[in-house]
């Protein structure tokens, strides 16, 4: 009988160490949260553009669907994906995306008539841009890269441009380790590329119409 409860005792303690390991090592290891920068400022819009007044319309926008979970990913090989463990989106990327090339457009065509749909109300718009996102991630080791098709229509539904667009920036500092802040800098990097890709199209279109 002794040796029973002595035995259970033990089990019990080898337990609740292991409970207090469990506990130190989630405790050692929060999740981080990360989220895309916007572009810093007007780079591209000539002040005749403003003046009139533009209205864009951005989406609907369509994202992979490796892409709809809360954790950063990267491409660890041509047909493989690494899934970070304590780093992952502030919010939504299929709300993100859109919200940051919105931000994006309304400061490089200097309008803040600038809408992301789908939304309650459609508003009266001069163009919509539509996006299919085919790759947004970075390479382990490697560049951040986004690849997207994508459509311009004027205020009326007509198509006036249709496109793809692959855009690579390179990952400062080392990303075999688990420092992800660099990975998201890149991945920003390649979106305000696109965004100013969209920004010049439309411009042109404008003095074009």
């Amino acid at each position: 009988m002794i040796r029973y409860l002595l035995r259970r005792r033990s089990i019990i303690a080898a337990a609740a160490f292991g409970i207090l390991l469990l506990t130190g090592c989630a405790e050692t290891s929060p999740t981080r949260f990360y989220t895309l920068s916007k572009v810093d400022g007007p780079e591209t819009a000539p002040a005749s553009v403003a003046a009139n007044r533009l209205a864009v319309a951005v989406g609907p926008v369509a994202l992979p669907q490796y892409l709809d979970r809360p954790q950063v990913v990267r491409r660890s090989g041509p047909n493989t994906f690494q899934v970070a463990g304590f780093d992952s989106w502030g919010e939504p990327l299929e709300d993100m995306f859109p919200r940051i090339v919105a931000q994006n457009l309304s400061s490089l065509l200097a309008t803040d008539r600038v809408f992301v749909i789908p939304r309650r109300r459609f508003p009266t718009v001069d163009y919509q841009v539509e996006i299919e996102v085919l790759r947004f991630d970075a390479d382990v080791g490697g560049d951040a890269v986004l690849v997207a098709r994508w459509e311009i229509f004027d205020g009326e539904g007509r198509q006036l441009r249709l496109d793809k667009t692959t855009v690579s920036e390179p990952v400062m500092g080392s990303v075999a380790g688990e420092d992800y802040e660099p990975v998201v800098a890149a991945m920003s990097a390649t979106l305000a590329a696109f965004s100013e890709q969209l920004a010049q199209t439309i411009v042109s279109l404008r003095r074009g119409s």
